[in-house]
């Protein structure tokens, strides 16, 4: 018997289907779907359990269109569905394929409403429906005339003030006269410098702050009288990982104080914090906390650090980037999903209460960047500026923001913008060449012609190479010499390293379907003919390689800010999707397998540290010595299995280790700064044992950005 047609909110495992707003949803949060394939899924909904022909959904989606243009249509729309939903058709959770029938949901749905029977309704005056009339249609010409109105909204100019080539790393904090940002040297040893430029732009000078002694650590805000930087120490220098959003810090640390002039510094309580802003009076401090192993928070205090008080806790989800508004009555806040790393931006009432999302309906990743004087939001989606705007009459949801930016340069957050209409920040124009280091003559020269592109990889035979764009994050296959490229996958999808199989016929790699879902692995077609995930169920997974059978798949869980699942190394049954742990891997990640088979390679995460050995023979791990400083970076091995290649942070080399006698080379030094990637950095070997790089041609600038009335 035919359901009938419901009204109420639908719901059925995560999701929420709303047919009276036509909005799809996933734990709360708005998933983009099409109108089409959104009254496709509705019809299938209401009629759950049941078969539904692909001539009752013509009837229903196209009524005006002959079947044969509608069958393509309808492909597609079922295509969009179940990529909104997660689903596969061999496997399917929700919809069903019922071959030369049609579809069927198959999963269970509660709620929904059936419309009311329509009651007796009484004879009304004639005169009282033309009053009505007349009432409503001078409503709705007025909500038209409104509706139609263009908002106001400001324009966005900016400037570059900068023109060196040093890297920069924000905020860029303003005394009323003089610019203070830093120079980043990545994850060096020694922590950059604090710079500063007049206003107006010139060439960065140094500026001495005294900081605690070897600390890394981060610039956060500036006094609102311009006299004292606040900074967060921490033990690990912090990385520009994602200029186009935020910096990310991957730990908290104290929060001192440092005079500009003067330079004497102190520490403020016992705050610990990964950021933090003052208050437009300058008396208290919005600070965030947490790190991967505990819940994010956001909590205040006075501005020497004591009366600290949590304003808000949130489990599995960083806390990031607070701005107060102008009134100080307000507390714009990120919120990071550490699973899908999906992000939006909240507000909160400086008590504590009236924590809301501020646009419920912007499906785009987005974070505050300020509060304006007149009270909109400044947000930041992907490198680019956009300014939300209020509401206006018979306007029931929250408006769409507006875009202020768009294309290079990229700009990065935190910003200050408390009092007036400008505020600075750092642009930044990715770019990058693909080189190798020619050992006999020492130097660097492009490899492939330079192209920007990273993460790339000879097949077993030397004849192909598979690597991924930057910063595109695409996967693409070659030949040895360039020749032929293939592309493998294309956006919304990001890729990370790809890995040949044994017979170089799979290219299995780390990615994401789209930025907001959570990395897994897949596999490739090396010929071109196919992605699809390598495990059925979604097991997280970074970092991998192929076993020598060909049949497993060695891999990591997501390390650092991406983590979500305990560090050990995993081992994935391609033919079954079955997982299971490798004994003895606890805290290994970046598992690599030599060329002959015999040994795995691992290194240790911090606290364990090292390059650890694991001979298949004898299931055996062993560590390998290492005079220091530092640890070994991005194993590579060297074409007879004898060498592992790697990279030191410390030393900023590149060393390999002979097996058989433990002893270390220095191959090149080789600046942090002077390589780029996905993750900061990238290093590799080419099949004839040449170090390879993506060399760093960024350009990051200091800009003036204003917010200019139209």
């Amino acid at each position: 018997m035919a359901q009938p047609r419901m009204t109420g909110v639908l719901r059925f495992g995560v999701f929420e289907l709303e047919p009276h707003t036509g909005i799809l949803r996933k734990h709360g949060v708005r998933i983009r779907l099409q109108e089409q394939p959104f009254r496709v899924l509705l019809a299938l909904v209401e009629k759950r359990g049941e078969p539904v022909t692909r001539e009752e959904l013509q009837r229903r989606v196209w009524p005006d269109t002959s079947f044969g243009d509608v069958d393509h249509s309808l492909n597609i729309a079922i295509n969009k569905i179940r990529e909104a939903l997660g689903d596969a058709a061999e496997t399917p959770r929700f919809v069903e394929t019922l071959p030369r029938r049609g579809y069927r949901f198959i999963a269970p749905v509660e709620g929904g409403e059936p419309p009311a029977p329509a009651a007796p309704t009484a004879r009304i005056p004639m005169w009282w429906w033309l009053a009505g009339v007349a009432l409503v249609a001078a409503v709705l010409m007025a909500g038209v005339a409104i509706r139609v109105t263009p908002t106001a909204h400001p324009r966005l100019e900016w400037r570059r003030l900068t023109n060196d080539v040093s890297l920069k790393l924000g905020p860029v904090l303003f005394d009323g006269a003089r610019l203070y940002f830093r120079k980043t040297t990545v994850l060096a040893a020694t922590p950059g410098r604090i710079l500063q430029i007049p206003a107006s732009g010139g060439t960065p000078t140094s500026v001495s702050a005294a900081i605690p002694a070897g600390a890394a650590y981060q610039m956060l805000d500036i006094t609102p009288d311009g006299q004292e930087l606040l900074v967060a120490v921490f033990r690990t220098e912090v990385t520009d990982f994602d200029l186009k959003d935020d910096l990310r810090h991957l730990e908290t640390g104290p929060l001192w104080t440092t005079r500009i002039v003067g330079g004497s510094g102190r520490r403020l309580g016992n705050l610990l914090a990964r950021d933090a802003r003052y208050s437009p009076d300058g008396r208290r401090i919005a600070f965030t906390a947490g790190d991967v192993q505990t819940p994010g928070s956001l909590w205040t205090a006075s501005a020497d650090g004591s009366d600290a008080r949590r304003l808000l806790e949130r489990k599995d989800l960083d806390i990031v980037l607070p701005c107060w508004s102008a009134d100080g009555e307000r507390i714009a806040f990120g919120q990071i999903d550490r699973a899908t790393q999906r992000r939006s931006a909240w507000e909160i009432r400086v008590d504590g209460t009236g924590a809301r999302r501020l646009l419920p309906d912007f499906d785009r990743n987005h974070l505050p960047a300020a509060w304006t004087p007149s009270g909109d939001v400044l947000l930041i989606s992907e490198g680019q500026f956009w300014i939300t705007r209020p509401r206006r009459v018979f306007e029931f949801k929250e408006p769409a923001p507006v875009q202020l930016s768009t294309g290079d340069p990229l700009f990065s957050v935190p910003i200050q913008l408390q009092r007036g209409r400008t505020f600075y920040s750092v642009g930044r124009t990715q770019l990058g060449q693909l080189q190798c280091f020619d050992i006999r003559s020492g130097a660097w020269t492009p490899h492939l012609g330079g192209i920007s592109a990273e993460a790339a990889e000879y097949s077993r035979d030397g004849q192909n190479l598979v690597y991924t764009t930057h910063p595109e994050r695409e996967l693409w296959v070659c030949r040895s010499d360039g020749s032929h490229p293939v592309q493998l996958t294309k956006a919304p999808m990001l890729a990370g390293q790809g890995r040949w199989s044994p017979d170089g016929r799979l290219i299995a790699f780390a990615g994401r379907s789209t930025p907001d879902k959570p990395w897994r692995i897949y596999l490739a077609d090396a010929a071109g003919g196919g992605v699809r995930p390598a495990c059925p169920k979604e097991c997280p997974g970074l970092d991998l390689a192929w076993a020598p059978d060909g049949k497993t798949i060695i891999f990591a869980a997501p390390v650092g800010i991406f983590a979500t699942e305990p560090a050990y190394l995993r081992l994935l049954n391609v033919a079954t999707g079955e997982v299971t742990r490798l004994p003895g891997s606890e805290g290994l990640h970046s598992p690599r397998v030599s060329p002959d088979g015999s040994t795995l390679a691992a290194l240790g995460y911090p606290g364990i540290g090292g390059l650890r050995l694991y001979r298949f023979a004898d299931r055996v791990w062993k560590k390998v010595p290492h005079p220091g400083p530092g640890d070994p970076n991005w194993p590579s091995w060297s074409r007879d299995s004898q060498w592992i290649w790697y990279y030191n942070y410390t030393r900023e080399a590149i060393l390999r280790v002979h097996l058989s006698d433990n002893r270390h080379e220095l191959i090149a030094p080789l600046r942090v700064e002077d390589m780029t990637g996905f993750i900061g950095q990238w290093f590799n070997i080419t099949n004839n044992d040449e170090p390879m790089i993506l060399r760093r041609r960024d350009v990051q600038q200091i800009y003036s950005l204003t917010l200019e009335p139209r």
